[in-house]
Order: C-alpha cells, then structure tokens, then sequence
C-alpha cells in the first residue's frame, strides 16, 4: 500500500485506506492525533496506526472505521508548530539584558 505525505493541518477527505495518516515509525505502536469530522460533528480522534481504525479518546476502544468519517485532519505538527510560536513570543516579551541594563541606567 502506497502511504499519502499529507501536511499536518490539511484537511483530507478519504476515498481509501492509503489517504490515512501514514505511521509516524517512532514507536511500536502507534497513534495520529487527528481532528475529525464524523456525523457533522467535530472531535479530536486517535488514528491507530496499528489497528487502521480510529479510537475513542481514552485511545482503548474502537470509535469507528475510516470510511466513516467525512474528513480528518492530522495535529502531528501542531504541537511542535504551537511549541515554537510560544517560545517565540516568550523571547520578544522577555526583556534581554541588554535592555535591564539600559533600562536601569547603567
């Protein structure tokens, strides 16, 4: 089965088993946080890489197969990308100390 490279956030639309998220080949086994769109309404599912099926959120049952769900979208880069976003407003809101010593009049 040929794997789909999706970018995380994209929403896809799956047709077939190869549209899921590809195993992230870290772990033995494994889970795709993904955001999904079953029955019109929106949830946070785990893909189970394993199994091929999504879990419940507690990642121990069976939630529903992929063709049930009308579109999905990975949150694998999320957490990195939101990562950096805050260490990135950290650092423009902490003074650096170039600034404490200027500021205190050295």
């Amino acid at each position: 089965m040929k794997e789909m490279a999706h970018t995380p956030g994209e929403w896809i639309v799956p047709r077939s088993l190869a549209d899921m998220p590809a195993k992230p080949g870290v772990y033995h086994y494994e889970y795709v946080d993904c955001l999904v769109l079953y029955k019109g309404e929106l949830c946070l599912r785990p893909w189970n890489c394993e199994h091929q099926v999504f879990d419940d959120e507690n990642r121990d049952d069976h939630f529903c197969d992929w063709d049930q769900v009308e579109a999905y979208r990975s949150l694998s880069g999320d957490l990195v990308a939101a990562k950096v976003a805050v260490a990135e407003a950290r650092a423009k809101a902490l003074p650096t100390q170039e600034t404490k010593t200027k500021e205190d009049g050295e």
